[in-house]
């Protein structure tokens, strides 16, 4: 786990290098936040589903 814990914080490093995404991810935390508030599980699976997505999708364009 700690081997993977590295991991993720090089690429979320590297995912928020972008400044447009900084902010993108933070909208998604506060949607995501709202939802588990709202103890919509459903809605805040899916928003952490696209959350994850778009930072890989960041992330792939970064570096190909």
């Amino acid at each position: 786990l700690t081997d993977l814990h590295r991991k993720i914080k090089v690429y979320r490093k590297l995912s928020l290098s972008v400044s447009e995404r900084i902010e993108k991810s933070l909208r998604e935390h506060r949607e995501i936040l709202e939802a588990i508030k709202k103890r919509d599980t459903s809605l805040a699976e899916q928003l952490t589903t696209k959350h994850v997505e778009a930072a890989m999708s960041n992330l792939l364009a970064i570096v190909e």
